[in-house]
């Protein structure tokens, strides 16, 4: 279930399941006969009312056969290695093997095969044409294979409705809804949607969360413990006394919000008096019930266009919130190039058979197969289908759309601006188009966004001035004013913003870590030069009482004898 998904119960009944078409070869000795070499072209689509209708969706594939995979298994082989679409296999069916071409399911899916076999003829089921099919032909020219199973769709009844799907993954019938049958059933399954509100609380709830750690980090940074009188490494520091302050401004203050909710307390999101965010559960989910687009509005940056002409594809990092109004001078328009006379049904190899096409400035041969269409229609489609499935385009992302009008092609880019051309050559130029087909090339979207023009590229406006790097996908068919589109950055993108200024090269916080680093540095150097005078002081000192130990020694030594001369003196005056 999809975001579009609306919630009730449906009845489901499958009555038929998808199935996809195989279609086998005649029975031949052993996986290794040889049949030929050349070119298998495949195409996809439905067979009716004695016509050939191309899947829109699948172009035509070629795959190369060259002689040393002339054999089932070298042709099963090269199938398969293409990775077209189309699985390749052999099957034994106890006479022999045969070898089997499996498209994919639905009705769509029908397969032709066209071959162009080194031989020269083929559709006569000699050397590789034995791999040709078309229905629409006979055995023996052309539908040389026998369907073993037909493509089918998947058809279910909902809610009483008859419902058919290509597939048995079932997308488009319920808005929003996808399922899978995998059985027939004479029962009907009940399926349920309810809407998930799971992630949008738990991202609300994770936003509540994360801000209060924030916060308590911060708190305990710059803490004091009056008890044990520490206080935290960032104590005093006016940078976190302004975060702080600056977090608590965004999450309180009004926006301007072009949607209902202007404020976290209208999501149910307070502080209490100990500064930490709660959330109301209650009141969340009953917003979520209600209107969960505008939660996002809160939060996210968001872009409004009023009309449905316009949608909105990105915002640049420049762009500033607002109102623009939008007015375009020149639609976008797509590269054609139209016949100037009726295409001829019938292809003839070697004569009218090769087409030189440059389309969006890529160029790539398409070569038609020989043989005469029912109608220009048939023609048209066939076309189109090998155009598309030329590898050289494909590679480039080019595409084209092929119609026929009064028995005249027309060919039509599938992108828009002054880069979508069509160009036409070789052979078979001049019978399908006529000598003078007229091209055209597409234009670029032109107008304004804002007060100031913007830049075009195919229907994609670009702004600039204050709309610098806003882009729109501008679908309009006319020239005029195409409305406004509003700009809102919501709560988080706000934030988003402004810590990267905080955290960036520039930002408060880089230059306060710069600020510590620098006082760090500083202090390092003071102390080594206070150690380096401490190691000098010292060895002044060690000096100093060196010199008094020695000077002390020595009048020690002279008191010593002072006191033997004192000694001798007092014994000769007693011996008097």
């Amino acid at each position: 279930a999809g975001p579009n998904a609306p919630s009730g119960a449906h009845a489901v009944r499958i009555t038929d399941l998808a199935s996809a078409q195989a279609i086998a070869s005649a029975s031949y000795a052993s996986r290794d006969a040889v049949l030929g070499a050349g070119t298998l072209t495949f195409q996809k689509g439905t067979y009716g009312n004695g016509a050939f209708s191309p899947n829109a969706t699948f172009a035509a594939k070629a795959v190369t056969v060259a002689p040393s995979q002339n054999t089932l298994a070298g042709i099963r082989d090269a199938v398969n290695g293409a990775k077209i679409g189309v699985t390749a296999s052999i099957v034994n069916d106890g006479t022999g093997s045969r070898l089997v071409f499996s498209s994919t399911d639905g009705a769509a899916n029908s397969l032709k095969i066209s071959v162009t076999d080194l031989d020269g003829n083929n559709t006569d089921g000699v050397g590789l044409s034995a791999l040709s099919f078309d229905p629409l032909l006979t055995a023996g020219s052309g539908k040389n294979l026998v369907e073993m199973r037909p493509a089918k769709n998947a058809t279910a009844i909902i809610d009483g409705i008859s419902v058919t799907s290509g597939s048995n993954v079932i997308t488009s019938a319920i808005d929003g809804l996808t399922f899978t049958a995998l059985a027939v059933s004479p029962v009907a399954a009940t399926i349920s949607v309810e809407e998930d509100s799971s992630g949008i609380k738990a991202g609300v709830e994770g936003f509540v969360k994360s801000y209060n750690e924030l916060i308590a980090n911060i708190k305990k940074l710059t803490s004091f413990d009056g008890t044990t009188k520490r206080a935290g490494p960032l104590n005093g520091d006016a940078t976190m006394r302004a975060l702080q302050s600056e977090l608590r401004n965004f999450i309180t203050t009004k926006l301007a919000s072009f949607g209902p909710l202007q404020s976290l307390n209208d999501l149910g999101i307070t502080f209490d008096k100990a500064g930490v965010l709660t959330l109301d559960g209650t009141k969340l989910q009953k917003q979520i019930d209600t209107d969960r687009t505008a939660i996002a509005q809160l939060f996210a940056k968001s872009a409004q266009p009023s009309d449905s002409r316009v949608s909105f594809l990105k915002i640049g990092p420049n762009t500033k919130v607002g109102s623009y109004e939008i007015a375009i001078s020149q639609v976008a328009t797509q590269g054609t190039l139209a016949g100037n006379q009726d295409a001829q049904l019938t292809i003839t190899t070697g004569v009218n058979d090769t087409l030189s096409a440059t389309i969006d400035g890529i160029q790539a041969t398409i070569v038609m197969p020989a043989r005469t269409y029912s109608s220009v229609t048939e023609l048209a489609a066939d076309l189109q289908s090998r155009i598309n499935g030329n590898t050289t385009l494909g590679a480039a992302g080019v595409g084209i759309v092929v119609s026929s009008t009064a028995n005249r092609l027309a060919m039509t880019s599938n992108r828009y601006g002054a880069a979508s051309t069509i160009g036409i050559g070789g052979n078979g130029a001049t019978t399908l188009f006529g000598d003078t087909p007229t091209a055209t090339a597409g234009v670029d979207v032109a107008g304004s966004i804002g007060d100031t023009a913007a830049q075009g590229n195919g229907q994609v406006l670009t702004g600039t001035g204050r709309a610098n790097g806003m882009e729109l996908k501008v679908s309009a068919t006319t020239v005029g004013a195409l409305g406004t589109v509003r700009y809102f950055e919501g709560l988080t993108a706000k934030l988003d913003a402004r810590i990267a200024e905080l955290v960036g090269p520039n930002g408060a916080l880089k230059a306060r870590t710069d600020g510590y680093a620098a006082s760090s540095k500083a202090l390092n150097t003071q102390m080594t030069e206070f150690n380096a005078r401490l190691v000098r002081l010292e060895e002044r000192y060690r000096r100093q009482y060196s010199t008094l130990d020695a000077t002390l020694a020595k009048m020690s030594s002279t008191s010593a004898y002072l006191q033997q001369q004192l000694a001798a003196i007092a014994a000769n005056r007693a011996a008097k």
